[in-house]
């Protein structure tokens, strides 16, 4: 007997939000990963990728880097198919 798995949605990691908005090598990686994710998703199609852009209750201001890893990220999202929600 075989049964079928239908994964509705995968989540970012959530711990290292913040760093989306660091103009570092920190920021960077975590978009590298965020991307991976999304191919991740096409890979085992999962249709709905969800992502926090922050995490915690004092998180980092908003920075021009962060808006373009933002944008990356949300441009490979949508190239790909994926919904994305936050």
């Amino acid at each position: 007997m075989e049964a079928e798995l239908f994964v509705e949605n995968a989540h970012a990691p959530y711990i290292e939000a913040n760093a989306l908005w660091e103009d570092d090598l920190t920021g960077h990686e975590y978009t590298e990963r965020l991307i991976t994710c999304i191919e991740d998703c096409v890979t085992y199609e999962i249709p709905t990728f969800v992502v926090h852009p922050t995490n915690g209750k004092t998180p980092l201001p908003v920075s021009n880097i962060g808006i373009e890893y933002w944008h990356r990220t949300t441009k490979t999202n949508y190239r790909q198919g994926r919904k994305l929600e936050h």
